[in-house]
């Protein structure tokens, strides 16, 4: 059982041991294409030497929106994820997935069982400051994780009996000690209902 947690914050991490992270480029438009925008990871969990990069396409949610996804050839279009997806739900750390012949990723073909819980911390809360140094105890004490430098985090547990597409998941449903650890530290503090996203 692991856990992982992609957290996003409005400012650096505070400490340099804590480097993992994400970033939101956008590309300028030029005469033949619509500008878009991709997230990247930069330092991604399951990083080698032989990584390779494909996208997922958010344009449903948002339009011209993409995440990088490092991934681990296994075939000629054949992946498996080496990182945290932080928008793109229902892709989990480990999976297997396909690609299309513009290097977008076309499907899942196995699950790893992994899971992604995504938390959301509000860069103006008036306790922002004391919530990261609860947050990061969790990670330090139990999880994976990947920064994104915009304001939310995530996380991803290996769940017994994998559920995928979960909406709304009630913490007590965590088999894992890391997200334990991370919803009981993070709901008192208000940062989390008993209701968030994870896939």
């Amino acid at each position: 059982m692991r856990a992982h947690l992609l957290a996003t914050t409005a400012c650096d991490p505070p400490s340099s041991s804590r480097e993992a992270c994400c970033r939101i480029l956008r590309s300028g438009s030029c005469s033949r294409r619509d500008a878009i925008t991709i997230i990247t990871h930069e330092d991604p969990i399951g990083r080698v030497p032989s990584n390779y990069m494909i996208h997922a396409d958010l344009s449903e949610r948002q339009e011209g929106w993409r995440e990088q996804l490092w991934t681990r050839r296994l075939t000629e279009d054949i992946f498996e994820v080496a990182c945290l997806p932080f928008f793109t739900y229902g892709i989990c750390y480990r999976d297997v997935v396909t690609i299309d012949t513009n290097h977008l990723v076309a499907s899942v073909v196995q699950k790893s069982g992994d899971r992604t819980l995504r938390v959301a911390l509000v860069a103006e809360h008036k306790d922002r400051d004391q919530l990261h140094e609860h947050l990061y105890e969790v990670l330090e004490a139990a999880l994976q994780h990947e920064w994104l430098r915009v304001g939310r985090p995530a996380a991803r547990h290996r769940s017994r009996c994998p559920h995928e597409g979960a909406e709304s998941t009630s913490p007590s449903r965590f088999p894992s000690l890391g997200a334990r650890l991370l919803t009981r530290t993070l709901i008192p503090l208000g940062v989390l209902t008993d209701r968030f996203r994870m896939s």
